[in-house]
C-alpha cells in the first residue's frame, strides 16, 4: 500500500467525528408503519403507510479513547492524538447533549441526521481502562413547509 492510501484510508465506522477502535455489533432497524382503520364488517382497512425513523444500535469500544480524525486512527502514534476513556465518554455525552444531527457510518450504510437516543456505558473488571459503550442512534426526520402568502 502506498503512502497516500495509508494517509487517506477511510475508516469503515464513524459516529459524528468520533471513530471507535472496535465495533462489536451493529443492529439496524427500519420500519414502515401501516395505518389500519376498523370497518363495520370484515378486516381492518389499511389505507396509508409511512416510514418511521431509522435506528441503529452500536456496541463499540474505545481503547485509549479512539481518534477524532480518520487518518489518526491508522498511525502508530494514535495515543498522542487519542483521548482517554473518560474524555471520549464526555465527547459522546456532549454530542448527545448538543442535539445537533450528525452522520453515522456503519459497516452496512451511511445514516444522516442522527442523534444519540441512548448511551449505555458499562464498567467492570474487564473494562476498567477502556470505554465500552452501547449507543442507540435514531434518525431525525426533517420536514419543510411551504409559505403561501396572498398578495
Amino acid at each position: 500500500m502506498d503512502i497516500l492510501s495509508t494517509l487517506f484510508h477511510q475508516q469503515s465506522r464513524k459516529i459524528g467525528m468520533i471513530v471507535p477502535c472496535v465495533v462489536i455489533s451493529e443492529k439496524h432497524t427500519d420500519m414502515l408503519e401501516i395505518t389500519e382503520h376498523p370497518v363495520e364488517v370484515g378486516a381492518a382497512v389499511a389505507d396509508h403507510a409511512y416510514k418511521k425513523p431509522s435506528e441503529v444500535v452500536m456496541e463499540v469500544g474505545f481503547a485509549g479513547g479512539g481518534a477524532l480524525l480518520d487518518f489518526a486512527s491508522n498511525l502508530t502514534a494514535t495515543s498522542l492524538l487519542g483521548l482517554s476513556p473518560q474524555q471520549t465518554y464526555q465527547e459522546l455525552l456532549d454530542l448527545q447533549e448538543s442535539r445537533i444531527p450528525f452522520d453515522v457510518v456503519t459497516g452496512k450504510r451511511l445514516y444522516s441526521n442522527m442523534l444519540i437516543r441512548a448511551l449505555e456505558v458499562t464498567t467492570d473488571k474487564t473494562t476498567e481502562n477502556v470505554l465500552s459503550a452501547v449507543l442507540t442512534l435514531r434518525e431525525v426526520l426533517i420536514s419543510r413547509t411551504a409559505d403561501f402568502r396572498r398578495g
